[in-house]
């Protein structure tokens, strides 16, 4: 039987909910990224940061999701913040199309550049609460070869 987990998280993981890439992103938290199950926070959304980024979904997606992250910054300890998106996302799919004329980039690239925003505001998020956070980023891609899912660092700029 399980016991309670005491220890304070080493980090809030945040990821997609698409039911194609929960496997991929649990073995990459444990295997790449040295997590446990227990020992982080996962926050799985549709989409992963889309509601974070101004533009992208509704405004009330944007203060539920800031008010979240808020409430797990405020009661953890943790300094380290991973941020995954997918190729391939059936949220972002539904935004690019009901936002075509807004978006003049590739669904990729708005992904990667909602990323490097989604760690802006979490860093401001945790500065007030006199946090000095990691904030990762990932991009999950299938490699065409043999299906595997592979993931890229990204690199803030």
């Amino acid at each position: 039987m399980a016991k309670l987990n005491l220890e304070p998280p080493e980090a809030l993981v945040i990821h997609c909910s698409d039911p194609r890439y929960q496997k991929a992103f649990r073995e990459f938290t444990t295997r790449e990224l040295g997590l446990e199950d227990g020992h982080y926070i996962p926050l799985i959304v549709p989409g992963s940061v889309a509601s974070l980024c101004v533009g992208t979904f509704l405004p009330k997606n944007l203060k539920i999701m800031k008010e979240q992250i808020e409430l797990l910054l405020q009661h953890s300890s943790t300094e380290r913040i991973v941020l995954i998106n997918h190729e391939g996302c059936r949220a972002y799919g539904a935004i690019a199309e009901k936002l075509e004329h807004l978006i003049t980039t590739t669904v990729s690239a708005k992904q990667v550049d909602d990323l490097k925003f989604a760690a802006g505001l979490i860093r401001q998020i945790a500065h007030r609460y006199g946090g000095h956070i990691q904030v990762e980023m990932y991009m999950a891609r299938v490699r065409k070869e043999d299906g595997e899912v592979v993931f890229e660092r990204v690199h803030a700029e």
